[in-house]
């Protein structure tokens, strides 16, 4: 199994500072998010995340510094309390070691793994003060969402410090530069200190189709010059799906229909989706219609920019 240290890069006397800026810069590198789908850049960063757990707690990092507990934070081989072949019966530390004079003594071993002494005669005493509880820092994470995940809600799966997935609840009707929390999701806290936050910023990428205010939605409808003068029939994109409209006789640009509660519903509200009709010319001008629109014209002195 590699050295903790060179999963991370760094050399066995980095500082803190160095050793969390190796994890980041390796984190945002292998984040599973960036490589869907990718067992090995999973595995990868969980390997990086289980190294930085160790490594950026002072009491585990000096325990596997002295070769107490392995690269998985268990104790290492040689330092068990199991009993193994060849010691000594009653004794859980082998017939190697010796409870007085010169020779091992167990204390510094309950020190070192528990962080407390043992009193003299065997009896376990009170571990001493220590350094005070520090709280792990939070995690910020950025999620970009679909316009769909945001208008009707939906879950998403996070990768969080230690590698494992945990699934976020993502709000019907959530904006851009929302944040959510996952609350104790984040760092390790040190010396019994709680877990920080992972805190996710929320980005909603820009639909083709729909527009967004509020609760109710927008949608461009293109209509013919044809359907426009005489009506018709066309279908209509929802986010809730597909529905068939008619269009009135006599239709102009930029009038709008209203399709009730076929918007966002968030919190026992239910938004609209308005229908906004555009009229689209063909590419080309063909005679008919050009000559069609001058015979019109001359019996008509139609102008939509002169109030009535």
């Amino acid at each position: 199994m590699r050295k903790l240290y060179d999963i991370l890069g760094v050399s066995q006397g980095a500082s803190d500072g160095e050793i969390k800026k190796a994890y980041r810069s390796l984190a945002k590198k292998y984040h599973p998010d960036l490589n869907p789908n990718d067992k090995k850049i999973a595995d990868k960063f969980q390997e990086i995340s289980s190294a930085y757990e160790i490594l950026s707690d002072p009491e585990k990092k000096q325990q596997y510094d002295q070769g107490l507990i392995d690269e998985k934070g268990n104790p290492a081989m040689g330092h068990g309390f199991g009993g193994g072949g060849g010691r000594a019966q009653g004794n859980p530390f082998g017939s190697d070691f010796s409870f007085g004079g010169g020779g091992f003594n167990p204390d510094d071993l309950f020190s070192s793994i528990f962080g407390g002494g043992r009193k003299a005669g065997g009896s376990h005493g009170r571990r001493s003060a220590g350094p005070r509880p520090q709280d792990g820092e939070n995690v910020a994470y950025t999620l970009q969402i679909s316009f769909e995940e945001a208008a009707l809600g939906a879950t998403r799966t996070i990768i969080v410090p230690g590698g494992s997935g945990v699934d976020l609840k993502i709000p019907a009707g959530i904006d851009s530069g929302k944040k959510l929390r996952l609350k104790g999701k984040g760092h390790p806290g040190q010396h019994g200190g709680q877990h920080g936050d992972v805190i996710v910023d929320v980005i909603v990428a820009p639909h083709k189709t729909f527009r967004k205010e509020g609760m109710d939605v927008y949608v461009d409808v293109p209509i013919s010059l044809t359907e426009a003068i005489l009506g018709g029939k066309v279908t209509v994109p929802t986010i809730h799906g597909n529905v068939n409209l008619k269009v009135a006789p006599g239709t102009s640009s930029g009038q709008k229909m209203r399709l009730k509660e076929k918007g966002i519903h968030s919190k026992g509200e239910k938004g609209h989706q308005y229908v906004v009709f555009m009229i689209v010319l063909p590419e080309e001008i063909d005679p008919d219609l050009k000559e069609s629109m001058e015979k019109w014209s001359r019996k008509h002195s139609y102008d939509p920019r002169k109030k009535e």
